[in-house]
């Protein structure tokens, strides 16, 4: 599992610092207003902080919400041109870091852009890229309630009634799967014996 973390630090500007999914450290300083996502995730997790407004790009992938395909496209992965991003003067850029390589972060930040890599290959994972998101942006409470909500809505979808017990039970994925074979093994031994 990757590790982020983020660290407030009080000085005249208020900065904070943030490790990205890939363990960078990355200090941030004022205020963030200006933000490129090459990433469909990232993009909506953007979004659904409630920063959408903070969007001047996106990656040519990104497609929602749909009020993004107003805004600029740009290539990414290997593919992502430089000097695109830099001509929409972005203080951050948000990428995946498995897509994009370690050059392409070098020079945007040797030109003054916070890059921030994140990849998400489990909902875990997936919760850290958002807290990570809303720390860079000064979006932390509402990184928070969405992880929150995430989490309730994900758990409520794996509450099941198992082997015919009273109390419904929170499974994982595998014990859902497990459970369903059982379930249906059951079936087939039931219609077998009284021929149903």
């Amino acid at each position: 599992m990757m590790i982020f973390s983020i660290t407030a630090v009080m000085a005249e500007n208020a900065a904070v610092t943030v490790t990205d999914m890939f363990g960078r450290d990355i200090t941030i300083q004022g205020e963030i207003t200006r933000v490129i996502a090459m990433e469909p995730g990232d993009c909506e997790i953007l979004c659904a902080l409630g920063g959408e407004d903070l969007l001047v790009g996106r990656g040519a992938y990104c497609d929602y919400p749909a009020s993004v395909m107003a805004l600029p496209s740009l290539q990414s992965g290997s593919m992502m041109n430089i000097e695109e991003v830099l001509a929409l003067e972005p203080q951050l850029v948000i990428m995946n870091g498995m897509d994009h390589p370690v050059e392409q972060v070098e020079q945007l930040e040797s030109n003054g852009v916070y890059v921030i890599s994140t990849y998400a290959a489990n909902i875990e994972e997936t919760y850290e890229c958002i807290r990570l998101i809303g720390a860079a942006i000064g979006k932390t409470a509402e990184a928070e309630a969405l992880v929150s909500e995430m989490q309730t809505t994900f758990a409520v979808n794996m509450l099941a009634l198992v082997n015919n017990q009273s109390q419904p039970k929170i499974l994982s994925l595998r014990n859902i799967l497990d459970e369903y074979i059982e379930h249906q093994k059951d079936i087939i031994t039931r219609r077998t014996r009284y021929d149903l």
